[in-house]
């Protein structure tokens, strides 16, 4: 997300196109094979590596991860005559993985070809892997989630997510990091060793074996919890003292005796937070002092109830071989910071946590993917994970993924449909960002009058040689009944070419180009797309202008649409210098008709350097309306709360760091959808995004009205679970009286009638936890 060198290896190096021999032959207007799929047959037919991220470029590849909607729900013997053929389908609980006609898949490439003769086939989609985003005191109270912990389920369980299952699609995560384990181990007291009443690292501890005395195993070390993050400004970072500090730190027990925390595989399912035993403090009177008297709580139970990879076919579950779940060393890892937006922290006992801190996940990992001779870490195995995550038990869906170019972005894709195809058949709904494409002028938009002409001009390798364009990737779209545009492509040394209605491959001396024709879908959108590309090995020169000029040839007036990225999928190293605009700029998939689509508002810090003041519209926040004119984006959330993080290069472990982007609202939102589905288990996919949009705040920023850019406005828990605005008042401040020592088995009095609470005291309720083992009685 951010405009740093290190966002830019990751992504779309599939998506660079070899020269051509030949001209290919027309496409009909709406053939059955996706543009990204016919540019990956070519790739496939003209012997090219296909490099994948993070991996060596395979060069043997024959399987391409697909989506096939069929004309009908296919029976199971077309299925199995299909798979005769080498075709290879998902499997879940037995069966085929699919819903209705919509059914993921992985097809040879030598068989894509002959789709366009299989009757039954009406269309299938190779989608490219989209660029992933990068990855700021705490967002929840902006969306209200501290009332609404404070209040019950019909069964009095409080409301933090309890008995809720979020399935998540989203990159590899850090197992083993402290956020991501429940609070509900063993309650117990610490030892002052040295009567000095107050807690000392490294000297108190915790009495395991009741002898009254401190084995090496039995004295307590802290952990930081050190927030790392970078504002514009370099490194900044909070809580970096080493005295204890219970709202980040956590108390952990050198039982192995390396002098240092151990975790992993070599510890048991069993083992509590899988490791050496860590607590947290319950820091009863809230003064952020772990106080004589107060006591420690362990974390145990992983979050993560279920990994899967889906390319792989492999499944880790908790309790069963979840430990076995492979935890990479590279990179940074997205899901650790969404996940810990989710559902991360120990609430109640720390007051940083995710929204929906007691929910369960099932993850979806789409960083390791398929392995082996097989394309599927760029086919529509997102498809077959979302309904792999269904199968699996989620109750909600969020999507971390999205990319804007080759999709015509207005729900009609297999995609597209396949989410809402959960919601309508299996009640689940899908969680999806707007995505934060809005940053950069990667979006245009421009009137094309009947037989006139308009132009984009589009300037690449603004930042020179150190970091040139690879290549241009360029998608325009209209709305109308006719194919009566054309294009031209012009370079700033002369080189021009044109493209009309057929799909054609191009190789200059300089540069080459791949064009896919015109498509239609099927709800009248037009797409051309164009991926311009040098013939060499060398990168485009610095200073390079472009002109794309686009021709109306039919007696229609139209609003035409571009899209234009580079190799790291947004438009980094370039910019559309004219008609560049930030409305309509929503991703696919979140422009999928059932889905609910969210925003981004800065609420507190925000790593993208603060260029809106608190409370308004991150510059960032993809906005509608979608290329239809549906307004698309539904909800905005706060983008910028603590979380979890993971790096190679981080300085501190565990890591915290403070979130930004779609990627920091998006899990806000869904976190929001667990709690009402605690408290409302039966409501279905389309009454949970109708109740999230109906319980928004609108403000000055927002404007009095729902729109495309704010949606129906500003996330609220509160709101959307209760239909309200949590009470004005301020919290109850009971005070507590009694006698300062009894005698066993004598009554006494505890009074706790006087309160400082500014309303009503009468509907008051007070819970004693007499022998505090963690049970109110």
């Amino acid at each position: 997300m951010l405009r740093t060198p290190t966002l830019i290896v990751l992504t779309l190096l599939t998506l660079a196109p070899s020269p051509a021999i030949a001209q290919r032959p027309p496409i009909p207007a709406r053939p059955k094979l996706s543009m990204s799929a016919r540019l990956a047959l070519r790739l496939w037919q003209e012997h090219r590596p296909l490099p994948v991220p993070g991996r060596e470029a395979m060069v043997d590849a024959y399987l391409a991860g697909v989506a096939v909607r069929f004309v009908d729900p296919p029976s199971e013997a077309r299925l199995d005559e299909l798979a005769g053929l080498g075709i290879e389908f998902w499997h879940s609980n037995g069966r085929v993985l699919r819903r209705t006609n919509l059914v993921p898949a992985r097809v040879p490439f030598e068989l894509l070809e002959m789709a366009e003769l299989w009757p039954d086939v009406e269309r299938i989609e190779l989608r490219l892997q989209p660029p992933r985003p990068e990855l700021i005191e705490n967002a929840p109270a902006m969306v209200e989630t501290p009332p609404t912990w404070a209040t019950f389920d019909s069964a009095q369980v409080p409301l933090r997510g309890n008995g809720v299952t979020v399935g998540v699609i989203d990159s590899w995560v850090d197992l083993y990091h402290p956020w991501f384990f429940k609070p509900d181990g063993a309650l117990v007291d610490w030892l002052d060793s040295n009567d000095n009443g107050q807690f000392d690292p490294d000297i108190d501890g915790i009495d395991l074996n009741g002898d009254g005395l401190l084995a090496g195993s039995e004295i307590a070390h802290v952990q930081k919890g050190i927030v790392e993050w970078d504002e514009g400004m370099g490194l900044q970072v909070e809580n970096n003292v080493t005295a204890y500090y219970p709202p980040l730190d956590w108390i952990w027990l050198d039982t192995s005796g390396t002098g240092k925390r151990e975790y992993g595989p070599s510890f048991k399912e069993s083992t509590p937070a899988f490791g050496d035993p860590i607590f947290v403090a319950d820091d009863v009177d809230q003064d952020n002092i772990l106080d004589v008297g107060e006591k420690l709580v362990g974390l145990r139970t992983s979050k993560l109830k279920t990994i899967l990879l889906p390319g792989l076919g492999k499944i880790y579950e908790r309790g069963k071989n979840l430990l076995q779940y492979p935890v990479p060393v590279w990179g940074s890892s997205h899901a650790t910071m969404t996940l810990a937006v989710l559902a991360g922290g120990a609430a109640p006992y720390q007051k940083h946590a995710g929204v929906a801190p007691d929910a369960d996940i099932i993850l979806a990992d789409m960083d390791q993917g398929a392995g082996g001779s097989s394309w599927d870490d760029y086919g529509d195995s997102y498809l077959a994970a979302a309904m792999m995550l269904a199968d699996a038990g989620a109750d909600v869906l969020m999507h971390e993924y999205g990319w804007p170019l080759l999709e015509f972005g207005d729900g009609s894709s297999i995609l597209e449909t396949g989410i809402d195809a959960l919601a309508t058949t299996d009640g689940i709904l899908s969680c999806t960002a707007a995505h934060n494409f809005a940053g950069y002028d990667m979006h245009a938009q421009a009137d094309l009058p009947a037989a006139g002409i308009v132009t984009f001009p589009i300037a690449t390798s603004i930042y020179g040689d150190d970091y040139p364009t690879g290549y241009l990737y360029l998608t325009i779209r209209h709305r109308g009944t006719a194919n009566d545009v054309l294009l031209q492509l012009k370079g700033a040394d002369g080189w021009e070419e044109s493209f009309d209605l057929e799909s054609s491959e191009i190789q200059g001396d300089i540069y080459n180009v791949w064009y896919s024709g015109k498509e239609v879908s099927p709800r009248g959108t037009h797409m051309m797309s164009l991926v311009l590309f040098p013939a060499a090995a060398a990168a485009m020169m610095p200073g390079d202008e472009w002109q794309l000029v686009l021709q109306n040839q039919g007696t229609e007036d139209l609003s035409v649409d571009l899209f234009a990225a580079d190799q790291t999928g947004y438009l980094y190293t370039g910019t559309i210098t004219e008609h560049a605009t930030k409305v309509g700029t929503m991703a696919h998939p979140s422009t999928a008709d059932s889905a609910l689509t969210v925003g981004a508002y800065r609420a507190n810090v925000d790593s993208w350097y603060a260029e809106v003041e608190i409370g308004d519209l991150s510059f960032y926040s993809g906005q509608g309306p979608r290329i239809d004119g549906e307004q698309g984006l539904d909800i905005v959330g706060p983008s910028d709360m603590l979380a979890g993080w993971w790096s190679e290069d981080m300085l501190f472990y565990p890591g915290l760091r403070y979130a930004s982007g779609t990627s920091g609202s998006l899990p806000q939102a869904t976190g929001v959808a667990a709690l009402l589905l605690q408290a409302e288990p039966d409501l279905l996919a389309a009454e949970v995004k109708q109740r999230v949009m109906d319980g928004a705040i609108r403000d000055e920023f927002t404007g009095p009205d729902s729109n495309p850019t704010w949606g129906a406005g500003k996330l609220s828990a509160y709101r959307t679970v209760y239909g309200s605005a949590p009470p004005e008042n301020s919290p109850p401040a009971a005070i507590v009286t009694g006698p300062f020592q009894v005698r066993l088995q004598e009554p006494f009095l505890l009074d706790a009638s006087d309160s400082t609470d500014d309303g009503p005291t009468e509907d008051l309720q007070v819970r004693w936890d007499l022998n505090y083992d963690g049970q109110f009685d």
